[in-house]
């Protein structure tokens, strides 16, 4: 079983291929069928990992520069 630490090590990386620009470690972190709602990019539904793509190689997911991120009120539920 997957601990609290060994998830939040996961979220962790994922968020730094994000803001460190590293399309191919998101795609290595994320499935090929990847569905997301993003209501701060695109009023309707992203099928798919070649927008996210996109976004993270033109810098297009607020990553150009000094980034920072925050996680308010972080909580891991596990369930079965």
């Amino acid at each position: 079983m997957t601990t609290e630490n060994e998830i939040w090590q996961e979220l962790y990386a994922h968020l730094e291929t994000i803001f460190g620009r590293d399309a191919a470690g998101y795609a290595a972190s994320v499935t090929t069928d990847l569905t997301l709602y993003e209501w701060f990019v695109a009023p309707h539904r992203q099928d798919g990992v070649d927008f996210h793509l996109f976004m993270i190689e033109h810098g297009w997911a607020g990553t150009e520069g000094e980034w920072r991120y925050d996680l308010l009120e972080p909580k891991i539920q596990i369930y079965g």
